[in-house]
């Protein structure tokens, strides 16, 4: 959810460094969601809540007059163990230079190379190694919060982990931690999560793709095989329709 996803952040970076203000997260994030009438949104609401108030907690409690004093005391609770819980693993690096997918030009993202690269090089701190875009001035942290929340070649898988979107069926049935919230398919055995079964079999359910193709985990187009393949899919307008993070 966004909410855990939010709480990864405040927990990883802190409230200035994630790019989030105490003010945002509780008026925009947090409020609202205390309000909702799912217990889980609430439960979320105050762990990201107590991930702030774990590093800022006089001015997460300058909102306490406007909450019930159990969840006062919820939060209160939340942020002691918040405070001794270590931050959860960085996205998944990958581990050689993988060859740049082809993009439109003047997109602001890098061009296709013709050579791949024989042997891994030094990854330039201000260049996604997913998408390739350059953030002049950008850090290892400040990189860390575009895969978190805008690179459009990653995703958030319903654990909260961010993984690439190519490899986010295998990364479902592998390495999940909620694989038991997942299904496999018996027509095109596919993972789908539980709650979007039966979504998945009115609207996009298919035969598995044939040889040379494969299948995006999101909008469910057949893609040609090759990173150059999924870059186009992803980066090039419109881009994929079904991407949660497409503009």
């Amino acid at each position: 959810s966004k909410l855990g996803f939010t709480a990864q952040l405040i927990r990883r970076h802190g409230i200035p460094r994630s790019q989030l203000t105490v003010a945002g997260v509780m008026t925009r994030k947090v409020m609202p969601a205390l309000e909702h009438p799912s217990n889980d949104v609430r439960q979320a609401a105050i762990q990201v809540a107590a991930e702030a108030h774990a590093r800022q907690p006089t001015a997460i409690e300058d909102y306490f007059p406007s909450l019930k004093p159990a969840i006062q005391q919820g939060i209160k609770e939340a942020s002691a163990t918040a405070a001794t819980t270590p931050a959860p693993p960085r996205p998944r690096q990958v581990e050689s230079t993988p060859k740049r997918p082809a993009v439109a030009s003047g997109s602001g993202v890098g061009h296709a190379e013709t050579d791949q690269l024989d042997e891994p090089t030094q990854m330039n701190p201000e260049e996604c190694q997913f998408c390739f875009r350059t953030f002049p001035g950008y850090d290892e942290e400040q990189m860390e919060v575009h895969w978190a929340t805008d690179c459009l070649l990653l995703v958030e898988c319903i654990c909260n982990q961010v993984v690439e979107i190519a490899q986010l069926h295998e990364h479902m049935l592998e390495d999940c931690d909620d694989r038991d919230k997942i299904r496999t398919c018996e027509h095109c055995a596919f993972p789908v999560p539980e709650a979007q079964y039966t979504q998945h079999l009115q609207d996009s359910c298919a035969p598995p793709p044939v040889a040379g193709q494969q299948r995006c985990p999101l909008c469910h187009k057949n893609v040609p095989e090759g990173d150059e393949a999924w870059g186009e899919h992803f980066l090039q307008p419109p881009g994929c329709v079904r991407n949660p993070r497409r503009q």
